[in-house]
């Protein structure tokens, strides 16, 4: 009997058991036609450590030899593990590593030149020196990978010490001026972005997001204005309807600007960790029922707010008017800081 008068769909519950990327990789390897039924199982997730820069870019030469790959990914997570370095000398696999990369230098260069109308020629040189001048760097190979897969719909990204200049700042950029059709440009389907740790420059958000959110550990990674919008403002506003930020420093007043503007009326859940005073702006005196005012008039729809641990609350600032928001008629949950307890509402 040919494979072909099995049940492809039979093939396909049979994978989905197969949890480990080798199984797949194994059984890929049966038949071209398992390939092509396990393909779209072995890149939709993909999940990569901080040292994994030769996996990385081996994916981007083969996603290089076959594009087709590039949109079958979903989702992609770079997380911060690293194994200890162990000193060891240069292997004939580096060497051929490295010789793949050289030999695919023009098309390299011709994939960026793509790009390049909507980037500057500055960011698309350093690109290009990211990709060839540090092989145990993936900024350069992921932010390509990442421009390829049209499908892409989730990314979490751990970014140690600012390592993903390049990546973190292609996500933000407009990239309508390609003049590709509405579902191929970079990250167009892209619905939910984490990153982990601390970014130069601010957040974009793009008109299609669903969610956003930035986990900062350090308090000296601080951004005046923590969001920026690459796309014109629509008048129904963006699809944001979760947004998380940490160690931020912004002042009153641009605080009430920015959550007052419609490109932020689709919010739901709004957390907010850590908003430090800098020099010339403070919270201490600041009455806070504005602010309330401000959610009430423009994010209608909110239900989940967070507001904690920030840097004036030492100051013994009431927090007590938080429990005053009438205006908020589809509010469920409502958690202050150290000393303010959590409130159902």
């Amino acid at each position: 009997m040919s494979m072909n008068g099995i049940s492809t769909e039979l093939d396909q519950n049979i994978l989905w058991w197969l949890v480990e990327r080798e199984d797949l990789n194994a059984m890929s390897q049966v038949s071209k036609y398992y390939r092509k039924i396990v393909e779209p199982f072995l890149y939709k997730d993909l999940v990569f450590d901080a040292d994994h820069a030769f996996r990385i870019g081996m994916l981007f030469h083969t996603i290089l030899d076959r594009p087709d790959l590039a949109i079958l990914i979903k989702s992609v997570k770079v997380t911060d593990k690293t194994k200890p370095i162990v000193a060891r000398k240069a292997s004939v696999v580096d060497n051929a590593y490295h010789l793949l990369f050289w030999n695919k230098i023009i098309t390299v260069r011709d994939l960026l030149e793509t790009f390049a109308q909507s980037l500057d020629q500055g960011i698309v040189s350093r690109w290009f020196g990211s990709i060839y001048t540090s092989p145990s760097s993936f900024d350069g190979t992921l932010a390509a990978i990442l421009c390829l897969a049209t499908n892409l719909e989730h990314l979490d990204l751990k970014a140690v010490r600012n390592d993903l200049p390049i990546t973190t700042n292609i996500i933000g950029r407009n990239w309508d001026t390609m003049g590709q059709s509405p579902d191929t440009f970079p990250f167009c389907n892209l619905k939910s972005i984490c990153i982990r740790g601390d970014v130069n420059g601010t957040l974009p958000v793009l008109p299609w997001f669903d969610t956003l959110s930035n986990i900062c550990k350090f308090t000296f990674y601080l951004r005046d204005h923590f969001l920026h919008f690459p796309y014109p403002c629509r008048a129904i506003g963006t699809n944001l309807r979760a947004l998380e930020t940490t160690n931020i420093s912004i002042g009153p007043d641009e605080f009430e600007k920015l959550f007052s503007s419609r490109d932020l009326r689709n919010l739901r859940e709004l957390k907010i960790s850590g908003i430090y005073v800098r020099s010339g702006t403070s919270w201490v005196d600041y009455d806070l029922q504005l602010m309330i005012h401000t959610f009430e008039a423009y994010l209608p729809d909110l239900e989940v707010l967070h507001w904690t641990q920030h840097d004036w609350m030492r100051e013994g600032v009431d927090l007590g008017t938080f429990r005053n928001l009438k205006g908020l008629s589809k509010l469920r949950e409502l958690i202050g800081s150290s000393s303010v307890t959590a409130w159902q509402v």
